[in-house]
């Protein structure tokens, strides 16, 4: 039989390893279908270089002078864009992120602009993400290479600014 004192410890000793295996999981590990975002700073100094990157559309979502993302998405892939508009030209897409920097702090959300890399599941790189968000769904349909790129925005999100 079982003592309460053990049956305690027993509990806590799962929690924490759930609770570990949850943190593991949140640090870039994909689950089933879904990519995710890869911090990387590289993009930080080709968006302040004004470096153009030819191998990529540009999308925003969001308002045209407020977006909540810009994505770059690889040429050899085809966005799903339901929420996501076109961006033609080069100008364009450093004018669109310089004004994600434009939105002030608010409690929950980043206010300095997330540099990354969007990853599919299988790992490999479909684009690059630009957003006060850290955080957004991706889908990659790896037979008709087809992307889905959710908006990170959420309308129960609270605007205390």
């Amino acid at each position: 039989m079982i003592t309460k004192k053990t049956f305690t410890a027993m509990c806590i000793i799962l929690i924490l390893l759930l609770l570990s295996l949850f943190s593991c999981a949140g640090k870039h590990v994909s689950m089933g279908k879904h990519g995710h975002l890869q911090k990387n700073e590289v993009l930080k100094d080709t968006y302040h270089k004004m470096n153009p990157l030819p191998d990529f559309d540009y999308y925003y979502t969001g308002r045209s002078g407020l977006p909540y993302a810009v994505i770059g998405i690889d040429k050899g892939y085809n966005l799903r864009d339901w929420h996501w508009v076109k961006i033609e030209s080069r100008a364009d897409v450093y004018d669109k992120i310089a004004h994600i920097d434009d939105r002030p702090g608010v409690p929950g959300v980043y206010s300095y602009i997330f540099f990354a890399d969007i990853i599919s599941a299988a790992g490999g790189k479909v684009g690059i993400w630009f957003s006060y968000y850290a955080h957004t769904v991706i889908k990659v349909d790896p037979d008709t290479k087809a992307v889905a790129v959710f908006s990170p925005y959420s309308p129960n999100e609270s605007n205390e600014w």
